[in-house]
């Protein structure tokens, strides 16, 4: 603790020598001891401005965690002092730290200067400026600081008891269960038209399964070289015999025993190319045979972590009947470019930003659109509150360990059924574009119980489901 004033002194050297600044930018610093500074002189009672977040100085006060919390560090006691100074600041101008605020921008590198903008009223530097800034480990925190702000300004307990969730829960011990049990809750004995199998170790081949199925089956994932038995029994309650169950992906993706024993029942037709773009254009195929869409959801087809974009997309697809193509980000892949020809595809849907699908292969597509947000969560937000029109419901779903792909995956049909977008979360954060999209569709008409969370409770945490509930109201 002893070391934190010497620090803070830096802090203000560097803000004053280096930027040219009359003192430290931030108006508070707070360290791992929970010990709280003055930043910038005069700003503890009064509204002085600082430097904290560029185009939205005026109207915010920056508190900065001392250290480097891009994957962790950030201390107990730390974030308690933060909880503490909040609750003083905001009890002393009638702030609350549930609520949001519209500002407009004098000018970022996320918000032209002009733009009008929502915030929480306790937000983190990225919510206003491109920037990792605060780090991951504390970004998580910011709902937890804004339960524990409330909780000492005498506005309710902490969201994280775990019986405060009014969402229904579909999931099971594994992403096999919860993929059997979204089937059981989307379709009656015997209803379903087809199923879609997968593999469940690898996204690539799987990335189209949800247009795939649509409405009318389920999906449903099991291993490469072995058909789950739990798999065979829901297909065997909703799947009626002689019917098309579509195997997406190669030999590889999933065995010859794993078709010859669905073969048993069904009616088996393996989905597959030589490459991932190839397999997703066999897909569409099939899509566009059955739905007759002259329009196509394209996403960037890579990396193998990159996943994200295609998951708001298959609840879309399926429900719209819409095909989902695969392409390389810096070019039109070739499978893609041969599919838009022979499908006659005549309009397009970029889902992801620039990053993901570049200009120049935006600019190749057939009268294209681009559908995009702020990070993987913003941008299925945006495709909720975009792209579907007059929703239902809403699937709340892990969107960001690296094998959360497969219970939004699996979700697509009973999103499609009950016509609700799929919102993306993690374990234990509620990105701040879900919740404003939760908001939304809940200001639309949408309420608690048209909500639903797909995944178990260590998929999609119990405090994270009660924030999505309370943020519907």
């Amino acid at each position: 603790p002893g070391e934190a004033p010497g620090i803070v002194r830096a802090i203000q050297r560097y803000h004053m020598r280096g930027n040219g600044w009359r003192d430290i930018g931030y108006n508070f610093l707070v360290d791992r001891h929970g010990q709280i500074f003055e930043g910038r002189r005069g700003g503890m009672d009064r509204p002085v401005i600082g430097a904290q977040a560029a185009g939205f100085n005026a109207g915010s006060t920056g508190v900065a965690l001392i250290g480097d919390h891009r994957s962790g560090g950030v201390t107990q006691a730390a974030l308690s002092a933060v909880a503490d100074l909040l609750a003083w600041l905001f009890d002393l101008h009638g702030i609350d730290p549930r609520a949001t605020t519209v500002e407009t921008s004098g000018g970022s590198t996320r918000y032209p200067q002009g733009a009008r903008a929502r915030f929480d009223t306790i937000s983190g530097h990225r919510d206003a400026s491109e920037t990792s800034c605060p780090g991951q480990a504390t970004y998580r925190q910011l709902d937890s600081v804004r339960d524990g702000v409330a909780v000492r300004l005498g506005e309710g307990r902490s969201s994280s008891a775990p019986n405060d969730s009014r969402l229904g829960r579909v999931g099971g011990q594994d992403a096999v269960a919860t993929a059997v049990l979204v089937s059981r809750a989307a379709f009656n004995n015997g209803e379903a038209d087809h199923a879609v199998v997968v593999n469940d170790r690898v996204w690539p081949d799987a990335a189209t399964a949800g247009p795939l199925a649509g409405p009318h089956g389920p999906v449903m994932l099991t291993r490469p070289d072995e058909l789950d038995e739990r798999v065979n029994d829901e297909l065997e309650r909703v799947l009626p015999a002689g019917r098309t169950v579509y195997v997406l992906g190669g030999l590889t993706a999933l065995s010859p025993a794993v078709a010859s024993e669905l073969g048993r029942r069904w009616d088996v037709r393996r989905v597959s190319g030589l490459s991932r773009t190839s397999t997703a254009a066999e897909a569409a195929e099939h899509v566009v045979d059955r739905t007759g869409s002259r329009t196509a959801l394209v996403t960037r087809a890579g990396p193998d972590s990159a996943w994200s974009d295609t998951l708001a997309a298959g609840a879309y697809g399926a429900r719209h009947g819409t095909p989902l193509l695969l392409t390389d980000s810096d070019r039109l892949s070739p499978a893609t470019r041969r599919a838009l020809r022979e499908l006659d595809i005549t309009h397009t849907i970029v889902i992801g930003g620039r990053s993901a699908v570049s200009d120049e292969v935006f600019q190749e597509l057939p009268d294209p659109r681009r559908v995009a947000g702020s990070g993987r969560a913003g941008t299925a937000a945006t495709v909720a509150t975009e792209l579907w029109d007059a929703v239902d419901g809403v699937v709340v779903a892990s969107g960001y360990r690296a094998t959360a792909w497969k219970d939004p995956l699996a979700a697509a049909p009973l999103a499609a059924k009950r016509n609700a977008p799929v919102a993306l979360v993690d374990t234990d954060w509620l990105p701040p574009p879900t919740k404003h999209c939760l908001t939304a569709l809940h200001r639309d008409g949408v309420g608690a119980d048209d909500a639903v969370v797909v995944g178990g409770r260590g998929a999609v945490g119990d405090a994270v489901a009660s924030r999505c509930a309370r943020a519907r109201g």
